[in-house]
This record gives C-alpha cells, sequence and structure tokens, in this order.
C-alpha cells in the first residue's frame, strides 16, 4: 500500500512546494480534514484565518497560514493554491 501522495502547493505565483507528502489537513468551512495516500477524491475553499499543515516522508512538518486558498485531492495528488 502507497504510505505518500503528491502534494503541491501554489503561494501567489510561486511554487511553494511539489514533493511527496505522508499527511496534510486544512479546514473548510465544513471543519477540519485530514488526508493521507489514497483519499478519495475531495475538493473546497479553506476557510480564511485557519491553516494547513503537511507532513513529507522525511519527517520535516510546516504549518501554513490560510487568507484564501482551495484544496483539490484526487487521483493521490493534492493540489493547494494559497492567496494573502
Amino acid at each position: 500500500m502507497e504510505r505518500s501522495f503528491q502534494l503541491h502547493i501554489l503561494e501567489e505565483d510561486k511554487l511553494c512546494y511539489a514533493g511527496e507528502a505522508l499527511y496534510c489537513s486544512a479546514v473548510t468551512s465544513g471543519g477540519s480534514i485530514g488526508f493521507e495516500a489514497l483519499h478519495e477524491g475531495f475538493g473546497a475553499p479553506l476557510l480564511p484565518g485557519s491553516s494547513f499543515s503537511y507532513r513529507t516522508p522525511d519527517g520535516n512538518e510546516k504549518e501554513l497560514p490560510v487568507n484564501w486558498g482551495m484544496l483539490l485531492f484526487h487521483d493521490n495528488r493534492c493540489i493547494v493554491t494559497l492567496a494573502g
């Protein structure tokens, strides 16, 4: 079973991160949600004032503030777009 998925984080006009992740979490208007490899398809706007966090296979963990954002998880890939 796959342990990781591809994660791309875009902030404004730059690529913040592109690589593998073991886990990520976000807050949408429907509540908190977490993702691991092979999660079912999902898409939603992120809740302003919340945060988006992720963990990479080497153990690094990052948390990014969300002023505005969108998340799409499909086909074992997660794309997050954040804007100030």
